[in-house]
């Protein structure tokens, strides 16, 4: 058996980035919050055709990544545990290990079960 065909879970290069929501703007006068609303359609567009363009070098205030990077191999009979601290993205790992949600890049390969 060569050393490949004993791994389970191989994760290269995983990333996941969310998009978080908007600040609230405040206007001056009536005559910018009028502008700004015309102008909101255009942006709204804008903003969610560029949703699917989200990249390691993509960059915005209303971007924030929870995993990025990640590189690990778990061989047949390991036990893995994921320690860290709140937020540090342990959860959005196991969702992406799991199927439940899908990472923004990066492959992982699965042989076998995995439960969480």
């Amino acid at each position: 058996m060569s050393p490949d065909n004993n791994i389970s879970i191989k994760v290269q290069n995983l990333s996941k980035a969310y998009r978080l929501g908007l600040k609230e703007v405040k206007h001056e006068n009536l005559i910018n919050a009028i502008i700004h609303n015309l102008k909101k359609p255009f942006q709204n567009y804008k903003r969610i055709s560029s949703l699917k363009n989200i990249n390691s070098t993509t960059k915005g205030d209303d971007l924030f990544w929870a995993n990025k990077n990640i590189n690990f191999d778990v061989r047949q009979g390991e036990v893995v545990g994921i320690i860290g601290k709140n937020g540090a993205g342990k959860s959005t790992l196991l969702k992406i290990l799991s199927q439940i949600t899908e990472p923004t890049e990066g492959r992982i390969e699965l042989h076998g079960r995995v439960s969480s």
